[in-house]
């Protein structure tokens, strides 16, 4: 699989969810947790980045 093609997956399975397979759906709040926990990834990662200097 090319990497164009994995990015493509990965942006369909975000953008796309399919209803019978996303258990994030039996939750009012799922996508909003799941959102968050990115969110809070990507943070920690710029922050670590920062403090090793390589931001």
């Amino acid at each position: 699989m090319r990497l164009t093609e994995a990015g493509n997956r990965f942006r369909e399975a975000l953008s796309q969810p399919n209803a019978d397979v996303k258990s994030a759906l039996d939750n009012s709040y799922g996508y909003f947790v799941v959102l968050g926990i990115i969110a809070v990834l990507c943070i920690g990662l710029y922050a670590r980045f920062k403090r090793a200097r390589w931001i």
